[in-house]
């Protein structure tokens, strides 16, 4: 499917050279087809106006043929600001990023942000199993081999999805109701949509401090990871939030229309997650074959 993206060229958008008087001011680009109000939804397609004759949103930034992604400015920005910048757009602003489909969308870039977060979410989860093997020695919890498996799948299962999700994710925006072009440029948007998960290191102090703390007599060293998890299932939940709203903005379609699809989508995590829990359980039964064998 990336390569799908990068095959079809994009339709150029119009520059501001030569739009004539008032060009300067980017109030004679006229908006392409499938531009809609990220405000009120309207189809602004062909507008002149500087606002939406609608609500009165501001169309400026719609005009501005230059992306307003900070990722798309990190040579500039420098690497780390820039992925913060758009983590935090993303996360607090998803409006901004739908705007970017008035825009040409480089799918490289997309990818090259996508893995960024790939590093960061699963950065997190690796410290926190890392952290729970140091201190199962310093407690004398004797997890043994059982936690060192049990850990093992579960880092495996989290990183087959945080690689798999936002690739499954992409399909729901080839739609027919859409020119090539805008599939595309949604396609690339869409690995945007994953950024809140990039916040998964901020719990990372929470679960240390608990498993630091842990005592069979006490309850509250629970806290930390019962608060770290509460943040995870809340940065998964604002991802979905932003898949949800960019498919109404793309599809115009309501809440139900993109809930379906967001549904479709946790059933194919699902079924992924299944399908990579069989993994480990076949070596292991085929150590024990062939162990019996063997021995």
């Amino acid at each position: 499917m990336g390569r799908d993206a990068e095959r079809v060229k994009e339709t150029p958008l119009p520059s501001r050279e030569g739009l004539g008087e008032g060009s300067a001011a980017g109030e004679s680009w006229p908006l392409p087809v499938g531009t809609v109000c990220p405000e009120c939804v309207y189809d602004l397609r062909g507008s002149t106006s500087p606002r939406c004759p609608e609500c009165g949103f501001s169309l400026h930034i719609l005009r501005t043929p230059e992306s307003q992604l900070p990722w798309f400015h990190r040579r500039k920005l420098g690497w780390m600001k820039a992925y913060w910048q758009t983590v935090w757009m993303v996360a607090a602003r998803p409006k901004r990023l739908c705007l970017e489909l008035a825009r040409e969308v480089s799918y490289p870039d997309s990818q090259s942000f996508r893995w960024f977060t790939f590093l960061h979410a699963d950065a997190a989860i690796l410290a926190a199993s890392a952290s729970l093997l140091v201190f199962d020695k310093v407690h004398r919890w004797n997890g043994g081999a059982a936690l060192w498996w049990w850990l093992g799948g579960i880092n495996f299962f989290i990183a087959v999805l945080l690689v798999g999700i936002p690739g499954i994710g992409s399909y729901f925006f080839q739609s027919r109701l859409l020119p090539v072009s805008d599939q595309n440029r949604a396609i690339a948007l869409s690995y945007y949509l994953w950024a809140p998960l990039a916040t998964l290191p901020l719990t990372l102090p929470f679960w240390i401090v608990g498993f630091a703390l842990w005592s069979d007599q006490e309850i509250w060293p629970a806290a930390g990871p019962s608060a770290a998890i509460g943040f995870d299932v809340y940065a998964v939940f604002l991802a979905q939030r932003r898949f949800v709203r960019f498919t109404q903005y793309l599809l115009h379609r309501g809440w139900w229309a993109a809930l379906t699809r967001l549904v479709v989508l946790n059933l194919l995590a699902a079924a992924l997650g299944a399908l990579v829990l069989l993994v480990p359980f076949c070596v292991l039964y085929w150590i024990v074959i062939w162990r019996s064998l063997t021995g």
